[in-house]
Parts: structure tokens; sequence; C-alpha cells
């Protein structure tokens, strides 16, 4: 019997999508590449709010009085130096001068004219004696002088050391009034700077307050400028998270021919296929990928997210991030189907699951 001849294998898979479906994505299409198109608009409008008028009014405030309290210092400064050299800063003729010519003067003028009547007593007494201008009435009148300036000198001498006690006292006094204005003037300088300081204060914050309030209002603008730009791309999201979501039948035509040598399996085969599905649908089966790494957990469901390359691809193209459908399964079963025996994850939930700012540490 002759040797039974080897058979070629053919098997041949189609998926045809509802019309419906289809027209919806060239639809998309379009409205995608109608935004890709459209010109660059930048904003034009400010974004960042300058400084307020009244904080400017406050450092020129601060500028303008950076001597506040200065002359009032400069005034305490001077008395605490004078009470600090005390008695010998100051000068005691200044206190004597004034008793001495005062009193002392007019004592020893007074005891002068008291010398002067007892001479004129004297003569009267000599002229009544007939002895005026003998010898004993020169005693008496040397004797009288001589007394009188014994007591012009105690009496000066009194005098002056009364006035040195009285100067002394006075010294003192303002010594103890030097200190006590030093301290009226040191809190005068303080008051003054801290008005300064309040009032100073007090304008930097509205001031701030003003600037925050003209940030709010250009940040708002520019949110409406965003919002109204980025409206044509909200929309084509919308319709492909909504063609994502929407469930649909689908045509699979399988014709295979087999005889001796065995088939070829179907995952081998529909390859091409099911990896051009992946970019419609969601393709996502762990079957279908290779070079797999763990990148991070989701934050949003308790999945594990990788990055990969679909089998086939060149080994220098890009890897892809993303969950696997089986893990997506386990948590939401509804929102994975299957594709000719291989698992797609619906698109809104892929595009959420694959985002990087959804993705945590390993």
């Amino acid at each position: 019997m002759a040797p039974k001849q080897p058979t070629t294998t053919t098997q041949i898979s189609k998926v045809e999508l509802p019309k419906w479906v289809d027209e919806a994505a060239q639809s998309n299409y379009k409205l995608a590449e109608q935004i890709a198109n459209k010109p660059y608009n930048p904003y034009q409008g400010q974004t960042v709010a300058g400084t307020s008028q009244t904080t400017l009014d406050a450092y020129d405030l601060f500028k303008n009085t950076l001597g506040a309290g200065s002359e009032a210092l400069t005034g305490a400064g001077n008395m605490f130096a004078k009470q600090g050299a005390g008695l010998a800063g100051l000068n005691r003729d200044d206190y004597m001068n004034p008793f001495i010519n005062e009193v002392e003067s007019k004592a020893l003028g007074a005891l002068d004219e008291s010398r002067v009547k007892s001479l004129m007593g004297n003569a009267d007494k000599a002229i009544a004696a007939k002895a005026f201008g003998g010898s004993r009435a020169a005693i008496v009148d040397a004797v009288t002088n001589s007394e009188a300036a014994k007591s012009a000198g105690q009496l000066s001498a009194g005098l002056r050391s009364e006035g040195f006690d009285k100067a002394t006292q006075s010294m003192l006094a303002d010594l103890q009034s030097a200190g006590s204005a030093g301290q009226g003037m040191l809190s005068q300088a303080q008051a003054e700077m801290d008005k300064r300081n309040k009032d100073f204060a007090g304008m930097l914050g509205i001031g701030q307050q003003e600037q925050q309030q003209t940030q709010r209002e250009l940040d708002d603008a520019k949110g409406k400028f965003d919002q109204a730009e980025g409206y044509d791309l909200e929309r084509l999201n919308v319709l492909l998270s909504s063609l994502g979501m929407s469930p649909y039948g689908k045509t699979e035509n399988t014709q295979k021919t087999t005889s001796g040598g065995g088939g070829t399996d179907f995952a081998q085969m529909g390859l091409g296929i099911l990896s051009l599905l992946g970019g419609i649908f969601g393709i996502s089966d762990k079957t279908l990928k290779t070079d797999i790494e763990k990148v991070g957990q989701s934050k949003i469901a308790d999945v594990p997210i990788y990055s990969y390359r679909f089998k086939g691809a060149p080994k220098k193209s890009k890897k892809i991030v993303g969950p696997m459908a089986q893990d997506v399964e386990r948590v939401k079963p509804d929102a994975v189907i299957e594709i000719g025996g291989k698992k797609a994850v619906r698109k809104d939930v892929l595009g959420i699951l694959s985002d990087p700012k959804y993705i945590g540490e390993k």
C-alpha cells in the first residue's frame, strides 16, 4: 500500500462587527481627526495675579518709616548717658551760682548795711562825747569793721555749705529725672515702632487677601477657557466610552479542513486578528501577551498592573501598560467579554486602570 501523503490544513476565522458599531467607530475617527487638526489656541489672558496696590502701599509705608522711634531712642540714650555719668558729669557751679547770687549776695549786702549803720552810730556817739576823730573813735570803728568782717566770713561759709548741700540734692534729683525721662523716651520709641509694625502687617494682610482673590478670578477665567477648549475632546471620550460599554453581538465564521497531519492551534492562527481587535475592544487576555513585568498596583481596584508587548510585536517596540483581563474579571466580571475565545476588557475600565495617576507602588 502506498504511503499516506501529508495533507494541508487550512483554517479561516472571520469576525464581523455589527454595522452600527462600524459606523460609530468611523464617526468617532472623523471627530478625532477634526480635533487633531484644530489649530493651537493658546490662552491669551493673565494667569498670575500681580502684587496688589495695598501690598505696594505697605512696602512704601515700611520703607518710609524705617527710622520710626529713632529720635526718641536718641533722646533716651542721652538721658541714660547723663544718668550713668553721675555727679561727675554735672557742673556744680551751674547749681551753686544761682544760690550764691540770690542768697549769699543779699545776706552779705544786708550785713554790710548793718556795719555801715554801726559805724554811723559810733560817729554819733563820738560827736556827743566830743571825741570825734580821736584815737578812741578810730579803735571803735576798727572793732566794728572787724566784727562785721568776721560775721560776713561766717555767714558766707555757712551759706556756701548750705548751697553745696542744696546743689548736691538738685544734682541727684536731676540725675533721677534723667533716668525717668530716658525710660519714657524708650517707651515712646517702642510704641512708635510697634505702631509702624502693626500698620505694616495689617496692610500686608489685606494686600495678600486682595491678591488671592484676584488669583481666584484669573484661575476661574482660565478654567472656563480650558473647559471650552476641551469640550470636543470630552465629547469624543464620551462617545468612545459609550461604544466600549455598549453590549453587542458578533458574527464569527470558522472554516477548517484537516486531514492526516493534525490541526493548528486557534490562538496562533488568529493572532493577527485578535491583536487588531485588542486595539478596538480592549483585548487584554494574558495568553496574548509576552515580556510581562509587574509595574504596580491599581489604586481603583485590587488589580496588579503590568508592562507587556503583544505576541508577535517587535522586541524593540514600546511596552504597553495595563491589567490582565483575567485579573479584571476576578473583581469586575461584567467588565470582561470574550472575543474569539480570548478575554477583552471594556475600554472605559481599561482606560482608568491603565491611567498612570491611578497606579500605585508594587
